[in-house]
């Protein structure tokens, strides 16, 4: 940038901070959109590990169901499902809450 000839150092210099900011504001949001995305990720691998947990626990049961009709097993088979369940719900509400907040980065960089 050329100095001209009416514009004061202070000025150039409060133009300069200006924007500087300006920019690490703009790697600060794209920062925080990549550890969105990587969240993203993260959260995807843990579903997918729970529906596989959950797939195996409902095979059990059946199984149990079928070969050892023991009320005992059963209920904790039911509890782990269940539990699965509440961590699958989770999982979930992180996702909408990483969608979220990737949204509101977003318009907030605009």
């Amino acid at each position: 940038m050329d100095w001209t000839p009416g514009e004061t150092w202070k000025h150039r210099q409060g133009e300069d901070i200006r924007r500087e900011e300006e920019r690490v504001e703009i790697k600060t949001d794209f920062t925080c959109l990549m550890e969105l995305r990587d969240l993203e990720d993260e959260l995807s691998t843990i579903g997918r590990l729970l529906d596989d947990q959950n797939t195996c626990v409902c095979k059990l049961i059946g199984y149990f169901d079928l070969r050892y009709p023991v009320p005992k097993g059963l209920v904790i088979l039911e509890r782990v499902r269940t539990t699965i369940g509440a961590y699958q719900k989770t999982v979930d509400d992180l996702k909408q809450k990483r969608k979220e907040s990737q949204t509101a980065v977003c318009i907030s960089a605009f």
